[in-house]
Parts: structure tokens; C-alpha cells; sequence
């Protein structure tokens, strides 16, 4: 039993030492997929994912998933070949071509109607390079070729479906067929299937086979995995399955093998066998690996699984088994030559990576604890019982003199042929590299500041500063030593930074330099970027940017000046030129968030971080650049409710306002690392956030250039964008036409209108005929044929401009005014809200008219309850048309202003005051601009409010400005309203 236990440890070990971590996603019924039983998974360039199932086939775009046609239901096998789609359902065998849009066709229809049942089957089908249609019945092998069907009678008495078939193309014309019954060839020559002689393979039960350049991999129900080569026609190595693995698929990915039984997904390198995915729960009937996707897809009986790939850039080192303990992480790690790395670990222990081996330097005891590691020619290891350098083969401890075992010990560095040993509580201790004599302390920081402080990290730059940082409670954590002064300075101090907001705060962990005089200090909260000088520049801290953790250790700066720095919640980079943060954790192919052991950028752009068992290489360019595929498609086009095919312009009526657009990128990454936005006719870009799914409702007639773009959670925006157009025709009373005819309709009604009105005034009695003649001359002078005709020219121009909402605006306001001049003229009397809205509705059409030459301004006392004011109709309408016409029409300099008062000077009476700042009536003199109808419109309306009231009264100012220059009229009504009521 206890041997047993071992040996299920020891192989416990050896998978956690070798496997890489994999992130997987099981995709089913609850994430919209209408099928959970699959059986074939394919990928092409027009469609992504494609699956097949009892229910047809499935589209996956990386969002949702889209059963294309219902009525292709009951998939029994396929096989994907040439960017096509070979598939057996319960009406054909078909074949659905990605080249040419997808398009389906029949290849050989199924009979049941006959006595022959093997003609209604295709199963185990393959194609090879000739586009040959292999497949089996219940008593053939046979294949389909340019619409003909050659069959074989190799099993004349079976009666079972579920043979264990299995084609390969040895070479172009051969194809060799694996069967229970043993091996079979064929040649295109003879064009004769004939039982194989080759004794090697004919004994083989055959559960999957694939072919690499001129080698055959075979596995078999033996638990055997054989590797034949085709020149030399012999079985040159055979290695050993797992155990009770039967492996049903091999795929070859890269020059790797990876091997596939019903629950578990093997990769197959060096003889050795390393789990990447097991499951009890399904059963795997189909397997790809896809280079575009990064990912593995697998075909289940229960859905489909997604497995993530780590994203390129990632190397994982994993320790052997021998070195692989339970919490032992790399502490520190150096490289003294291109690609052999050194790492210390928390069990004490030196290990070295070099040629794809790992190989133990050096374990020390238990009482010594080693701290880092040093290179500086050789190899040099601090630890808490002294300071090791490697020489020869083996850690030789120096013999320096007074050294005493400190538990406190941090690092050491080499400065000037000396020795520097931290310590983070205690003064640095100096030593002299040639005679290792402790040197005398010179440095005149005070022993407070040693001993009140806790140090972290100390670091000579490429310029030979020395940098020392910690926690300072009365400072702020970085120090710089000052080789004049013999003493390190808080660089806080004004000589180096006036301003502290550049500080995280008084706690900072590691210092990193680099070749171009930049200094990085990580701290709690955040890290500090600077120059070597000790001026500060920059700082990126919790509260201004989404950093995950607080505890920020490790950092670096590549070329373009990004930062990566390492935290407890994964990788984050400040990308400079976007002042942003990402991140990057174990959804991206981390096998941990924890960062805080080692940290080190090392040679060929790359950067170390030390974990559990195991050193990940990062190459941190490949890092930043985009996952997603350079393609964006709608991948479903939804109008009112109902699916309809996509195009590349869409023209619908008014009825179809209702649009949604589906799209995908096709790169099948985590939802919330891809990022949407759209514009529309090149408006401003707005955010869709996450969502891939763009949703118009009620469009209003016209044409919509839609645009959508993509970008990743690492800030890389996709260089195509989705183009798209949308053209909505608008119904008939909104067209020009019908605008046409309403603007003709309107001018006969208007005529219309005129001479009804003023056939109707000749026939009034005739005590009548003095108030309401003088009111219909003065309606037709106000409103007379050029105001007319002007206002529908106006109309006309906008709607050959196309401008039917200025038309429609425009029409409704001069409708409004033609309905207020009606029903006012039939009245003697009117409210003072009905004569305050026909004068705005008049000088609203003539500011418009006239280009917005002037501004107006109606202004009604407080004290006036408008609904109780009665006033003569269009009582201000001629004196406005005389002040635009006759004085601010003809203004040169300024913006025309126009007001109109009405003020209660009592219970009884009310002023009317309107008042322009024109040219005044001398100018309008000198143009000769005021006509003798003008004069005759004041006239009468002056008689009217006479005849209305003998107390009633107008009076005309002249305005002046500064050097009595004209500047202006103002008319002033006297009304009286005693009789009004």
C-alpha cells in the first residue's frame, strides 16, 4: 500500500511538473447552442467555427451561436477538406463550399425505395488529394469521384454500421484503408483495393492514424503508438499508451503530436505522454487544433470546449519532478549567458536551466537561507550565513572578515572592487573584494536613519549611481547616494524634486535602471518613473489608473518606454503613448497571479518571472501584440424581428426601421477582452462596451454610413473596420414630389383665399365697409403678394435643397399665420395671446426669409393676464413690417435687434412700443426706400384706432445715438381698453 501511495505521488508530480496550464470553456445548451451532442468541429476563413450535430449545422462566431439551416438536420459524419464541408445527413451526402459562400450541394442523394442498404451509407468518410470521396457501407470500402460511385466488397456478410475504419494517403494515387480485417491498398493504376501483404501492419488493430512527411503514426487498441516510416516500410519506434488509453484521434500541430481518447487530450513529445485535458463528465468525438483561433476545439457529447492556448509570447519552464516541492518558489533568477538561466528557490535550493534540462547547482541547509543572487563576472549568492561566489563547479563561500549571520540580510552588490551588503535594518556593510577586509563605515547618515528604516532593494545604474529604497516613516523611500557628501540622500530633498505629489508614498519595494539614464522605483500603491539625476517624472499609482493590487514588486521598461510591472493580481503595462493600464493574468495564459517573487528582463527582449516550480519566459513585444484576427464580419442581420441575408448595401422601405446588426471578429477570445465602438455617417465614435451587437429602432428615412471598430483589453485597435450601409427610402408624403405638389396646392389655395376674402368684403353693408375695407387694405398691404410669393419660394428652395425638415418647419409656421390672419380678420376684436402669437409667428418667417438679419425680442408686462387683454387685430404687424423693411433691412453695420412691448400703464390703458435700431426714417428717405403704401398702412391703421376709441393715439420717435446720428424708430400705440370687454 505504500508503494502504491509513492507511485501515485511520483505520478501526481510528474503531471504538475509538466503540464502547462490550459484555461477551458464548455460551451452548451445554456450558452444558446441548440445542440449539446456534437460530432465534428471545423474552422474556415468566411464562417470561424462550424459544427455539426443531430440538429443541422451550428455556427460559432465567438458570441453566439447560429443554426444555419434547420432543415439539414440528423449529421452523421463529416469531414472538412480544401475549405469545404463533406457531411452525411439523413436525405445525401453533401458538400457545403466556404470558397463560394457557403453554398450546399447534393453529391449523391439517398435511395430507400430500393432493395440495396448500402447505398443509403458514408460512413468514415475522407477525401484526399483528388478530391475523392472515401468512405464505407455495411459491405464496401468505396469512394465517389466526378458523380460516379466505384465500390469494393470487403465485408460481404456484415451487418454492423460501426466498423473501425481508417483511410490514409500513403502518396498521391495510394491510398491504404486500415480495417478489423487487416490492412488494405489501393492503387490508382489498377484501380483495385487488395489485402495488403505488409505482415507489420496487417496484425495492428487500429484505432487512429495520421501522417507526418514519410512517416505513418499509428495507434492502436493495444495501447501501442506506433511510428512507421514509408521509405524504409518498417516500424522504426514504438512507445507505450497510458494505460487503458485508446487513443480514437491523432493530430499533428506544429511538429507536435497530440493524441486523443473519448475523455482525455494528450500532447505527445519525447516518448512522454502529458495530460492537457481530461473530463469524466463527456465523451470527445472530434478534435482540431487551430493556429488562427490560438486554441484547441473539441466536439463533445455534451457541447462544445474551447481550450485557451497560452497567448504567444509565454514560455513555461516547469521544474522536474525530482525539484518540484509543494510551495517552493523562485525567489531570484539571473542569466549569465543567452538562454541558460540561474534561479534560487524557497527551499534553498540553486538550480540551473540550460540546453531544455533543469540541473540542481547547489541545496543548502535549512538554517541558510539564501537571498539573492549577484552577477558581476561571477556568480554571486547572498545568503544569511554569508556571501557565496560560483567558481569552478560549486558555491565557495568567502572568508570575509567579521562577517556575522544576519537574518535581516537582503542583497549585495559590487561597487568600485568592494562588496556591498544590505541589510534592512542595519547600516550597509563594505568589503574589500581583493582582500575581503571589512572596510571602515564612512557613510554619514546618521543610525537612525538606518535603523528607523526598513530597506528593500539596493541597485548601481549604468552612470554608477547607487540607489537604495524602503520604508522611510519620516521620509519618502528613495535614496540616493551622495559619493561627495559620502552619504545617501532622501530625494525628496528640494535639490532633487521641488514637488513630492510624485511620490506613491513612503514604502517602495525594487529599483530598475536601464542604459538611457531611466530609474523605476515599485512601491505600495504604485511605482515612481525618474531619471538617474533623481528627478521624478511621472507617477502611476491606484488611484489615477486600474491597477489591480497594491503590492507592486518587480518592474522594467522596454524600448518604447511601457512599463510592466508585477503585481498579486497578474502582469500590468503602462502603455506610455496611451497613458493607460492593462493587465494581463491567467486568463491570457498565466498559470498564476502572483508575481511577487522574481522579476527580471533578461537579453532577446525577454523578461523572467519566477512562480511555483516553474520559470515563465515572457517575451514581452509578442506580449502586446493583438490576439484578435485581422477581420470583422456581421454575422447576422436581424430586420423588424425576422433574419434576413446579409449584403453589402441594404435598401429597405420606411416600414423596415427596425434594424439589428450581429458581428463577431472570429478570434473567440473571453467576451470582455474585446472592445466595440461605431460611428455613424463619420460622427463621433460611441462605445458598445463588450457587447457585439449594434441595435437601430424607428430609423427615419435617409442613408446611414455605419462604421464599427474593435480594439483588445491590451489597447491594440483592429486595422479593418466593419463598413456597412443602410439606405431607408422615404414614403411618398415625405418625397420631393409630393413636396412639389404641396407647395402648388398651397399657392392656389392662398390665391384661393385672397379673392374669396376679398369678394366677401365688397359685399358687406356698407356702415361696415369704411372699417373693414381699411382693414382688408391694410391685411393685403401687410400681407401682400411679394410676402407671399417670397415665403413660398423660400419653401420651394428648401425642398430642392432636400431640406424637408427646414420646408416642413417653415410651411407649418406660415400655415400657423395664413390660420391666425383668417380667424383674426373676422373679428373686431382679439385676445392679446392671439395678436402676441401672429406677430411672432410673422417675424419668425421674415427673420428666416431674410437670413437671419435680425433678432426680435416680444416682451408683455407681468401684470397683463393676456386671456383678459382685448386688442384690434394685426395692430402691430404693419409697424413691424415697416421697421424691417424701411429700417433694418438696409442696416450695414451690426446685428439688427427688433422689440415689441406691451406695458399696462394702467387697468385701462395699454402702450405698445415698437422700436428697431435701423437706419431711421431719414435714412430710409435719402434711399428713398419708403413707399407711399407704407405711409397709407400707418394712415389707416392710425384711423382704426380712432374709430375704435377717440382716446386712442400713435406716436413716432426718432432715435438717435451719441453723435445724433439716426439710430432707429419707435412707434408707441396709446389703447384704450375700458370698451374692449
Amino acid at each position: 500500500m505504500i508503494k502504491l501511495i509513492a507511485c501515485v505521488c511520483f505520478f501526481i508530480l510528474v503531471f504538475t511538473g509538466n503540464a502547462q496550464t490550459i484555461n477551458s470553456k464548455l460551451y452548451n445548451y445554456f450558452d444558446g447552442m441548440p445542440s449539446d451532442d456534437l460530432t465534428y468541429v471545423c474552422y474556415s476563413e468566411q464562417s470561424g467555427i462550424e459544427l455539426c450535430s443531430r440538429k443541422g449545422i451550428i455556427q460559432f462566431d465567438g458570441n453566439r451561436f447560429y443554426l444555419k439551416d434547420p432543415t439539414q438536420q440528423n449529421i452523421l459524419n463529416a469531414y472538412f477538406f480544401k475549405n469545404a464541408l463533406y457531411y452525411e445527413d439523413g436525405k445525401a451526402l453533401h458538400r457545403k463550399n466556404y470558397s463560394n459562400n457557403g453554398k450546399i450541394e447534393i453529391v449523391q442523394s439517398k435511395n430507400y425505395m430500393d432493395e440495396d442498404p448500402n447505398n443509403d451509407h458514408f460512413e468514415n468518410l475522407f477525401i484526399d488529394s483528388q478530391e475523392r470521396i472515401w468512405c464505407s457501407d455495411f459491405n464496401h470500402i468505396k469512394y465517389l469521384y466526378k458523380q460516379k460511385t466505384v465500390s469494393f466488397p470487403v465485408f460481404p456478410d456484415n451487418k454492423d454500421l460501426n466498423i473501425d475504419i481508417h483511410f490514409v494517403e500513403k502518396s498521391t494515387g495510394e491510398i491504404w484503408v486500415f480495417t478489423p480485417n487487416g490492412l488494405y491498398e489501393w492503387n490508382e493504376t489498377t484501380n483495385l483495393l487488395l489485402a495488403s501483404s505488409n505482415k507489420n501492419l496487417n496484425k495492428l488493430q487500429v484505432s487512429a492514424v495520421t501522417k507526418s512527411d514519410n512517416q505513418l503514426i499509428i495507434a492502436t487498441k493495444e495501447d501501442e503508438l506506433h511510428f512507421y516510416d514509408l521509405i524504409e516500410n518498417k516500424i522504426v519506434k514504438t512507445i507505450k499508451t497510458p494505460a487503458s488509453v485508446v487513443l480514437q484521434q491523432l493530430v499533428l500541430f506544429k511538429d507536435t503530436l497530440y493524441g486523443i481518447s473519448t475523455n482525455e487530450i494528450f500532447k505527445i513529445q519525447n516518448n512522454q505522454f502529458t495530460s492537457v485535458f481530461a473530463s469524466q463528465n463527456f465523451t470527445i468525438k472530434h478534435f482540431i487544433v487551430n493556429e488562427k483561433t490560438n486554441n484547441f476545439w473539441a466536439a463533445t457529447s455534451k457541447g462544445l470546449l474551447q481550450l485557451h492556448l497560452p497567448k504567444k509570447g509565454l514560455t513555461f519552464l516547469n521544474f522536474p519532478a525530482e525539484y518540484s516541492k509543494n510551495g517552493n518558489f523562485i525567489l531570484d533568477v539571473i542569466e549569465p549567458v543567452q538562454n541558460e538561466f540561474w534561479v534560487l528557490t524557497s527551499y534553498n535550493q540553486v538550480l540551473q536551466y540550460k540546453n531544455q534540462h533543469w540541473r540542481l547547482m547547489e541545496q543548502f541547509p535549512e538554517n541558510l537561507k539564501i537571498k539573492s543572487l549577484t552577477l558581476h563576472k561571477d556568480i554571486y549568492l547572498t545568503t544569511t550565513h554569508g556571501i557565496f561566489v560560483w567558481k569552478g563547479n560549486l558555491f565557495q563561500k568567502l572568508n570575509l572578515d567579521g562577517f556575522v549571520v544576519d537574518e535581516d540580510i537582503v542583497k549585495s552588490i559590487i561597487f568600485d572592487k568592494e562588496l556591498w551588503i544590505l541589510s534592512a535594518s542595519s547600516e550597509i556593510v563594505r568589503y574589500n573584494l581583493q582582500t575581503n577586509k571589512k572596510i571602515k563605515s564612512n557613510f554619514k547618515n546618521t543610525v537612525d536613519f538606518w535603523k528607523e528604516n526598513k530597506w528593500n532593494d539596493l541597485t548601481i545604474d549604468h552612470a554608477q549611481n547607487i540607489w537604495l529604497v524602503g520604508w522611510m516613516p519620516k521620509g519618502f523611500g528613495i535614496c540616493k547616494y551622495d559619493k561627495n557628501q559620502q552619504m545617501f540622500i532622501d530625494i525628496s530633498h528640494k535639490s532633487f524634486n521641488n514637488h513630492r505629489d510624485l511620490f506613491v508614498g513612503d514604502y517602495y519595494n525594487r529599483i530598475y535602471t536601464d542604459n538611457k539614464n531611466n530609474v523605476l522605483f515599485s512601491a505600495y500603491g504604485g511605482f515612481s518613473m525618474g531619471k538617474n539625476t533623481g528627478k521624478l517624472t511621472k507617477k502611476i499609482d491606484i488611484h489615477l489608473y486600474p491597477i489591480d493590487d497594491t503590492y507592486v514588486t518587480g518592474l522594467m521598461q522596454d524600448a518604447h518606454e511601457n512599463v510592466f510591472f508585477a503585481t498579486n493580481a497578474g502582469l500590468h503595462v503602462y502603455l506610455k503613448n496611451k497613458d493607460r493600464v492593462i493587465k494581463l493574468n491567467s486568463t491570457d495564459g498565466l498559470t498564476t497571479n502572483t508575481l511577487q517573487y522574481a522579476f527580471k528582463e533578461v537579453s532577446n527582449h525577454h523578461l523572467l518571472l519566477g512562480g511555483e516550480n516553474q520559470l515563465t519566459i515572457v517575451n514581452y513585444n509578442d506580449l502586446l501584440k493583438s490576439p484578435l484576427q485581422n477581420t470583422i464580419k456581421i454575422t447576422k442581420l436581424l430586420i423588424n424581428g425576422k433574419v434576413y441575408n446579409n449584403a453589402e448595401e441594404l435598401i429597405l422601405n420606411y416600414k423596415q426601421n427596425n434594424i439589428t446588426l450581429q458581428f463577431s471578429t472570429f478570434s473567440y477570445l473571453e467576451a470582455n477582452k474585446i472592445f466595440y465602438e461605431y460611428s455613424v455617417n463619420n460622427n463621433e465614435w460611441i462605445s458598445l462596451g463588450n457587447q457585439a451587437e449594434l441595435v437601430f429602432n424607428h430609423l427615419s428615412p435617409g442613408s446611414y454610413h455605419i462604421k464599427i471598430r474593435a480594439t483588445d483589453h491590451l489597447q491594440n485597435q483592429l486595422e479593418k473596420q466593419l463598413h456597412y450601409v443602410i439606405k431607408i427610402n422615404p414614403p411618398f408624403t415625405q418625397s420631393p414630389l409630393f413636396f412639389a405638389l404641396l407647395g402648388i396646392a398651397l399657392v392656389i389655395l392662398v390665391y384661393g383665399w385672397f379673392r374669396y376674402s376679398l369678394h366677401r368684403k365688397m359685399k358687406e353693408k356698407r356702415y361696415e365697409l369704411q372699417v373693414k375695407d381699411a382693414e382688408m387694405r391694410m391685411l393685403r398691404a401687410q400681407m401682400n403678394p411679394h410676402f407671399m410669393f417670397n415665403t413660398l419660394n423660400s419653401i420651394n428652395s428648401y425642398i430642392i435643397q432636400h431640406k424637408t425638415a427646414d420646408a416642413s418647419k417653415y410651411l407649418t409656421s406660415f400655415s400657423k399665420l395664413m390660420r391666425n390672419i383668417l380667424e383674426s380678420s373676422k373679428q373686431q376684436w382679439i385676445t392679446l395671446v392671439q395678436e402676441v402669437k401672429t406677430t411672432e409667428l410673422y417675424l419668425q418667417l421674415e427673420a428666416v426669409r431674410l437670413e437671419n438679419s435680425f433678432t426680435y425680442e416680444i416682451v408683455v408686462d407681468n401684470d397683463i393676464d393676456e386671456t383678459d387683454v382685448f386688442v384690434p387685430p394685426l395692430i402691430v404687424q404693419p409697424f413691424a413690417e415697416n421697421a424691417i423693411w424701411h429700417g433694418l433691412r438696409h442696416k450695414a453695420n451690426g446685428n439688427g435687434k427688433l422689440y415689441v412691448r406691451f406695458i399696462l400703464e394702467n387697468k385701462d390703458k395699454l402702450r405698445i412700443e415698437i422700436e428697431d435700431n435701423g437706419i431711421g426714417r431719414e435714412g430710409s428717405v435719402l434711399l428713398k426706400t419708403a413707399k407711399k403704401h407704407t405711409s397709407y398702412g400707418v394712415k389707416i391703421t392710425e384711423e382704426r384706432l380712432i374709430k375704435l376709441n377717440a382716446a386712442n393715439y400713435l406716436e413716432i420717435l426718432d432715435l438717435y445715438d451719441s453723435n445724433n446720428k439716426p439710430a432707429g424708430t419707435k412707434v408707441i400705440l396709446h389703447l384704450n381698453l375700458e370698451e374692449n370687454d
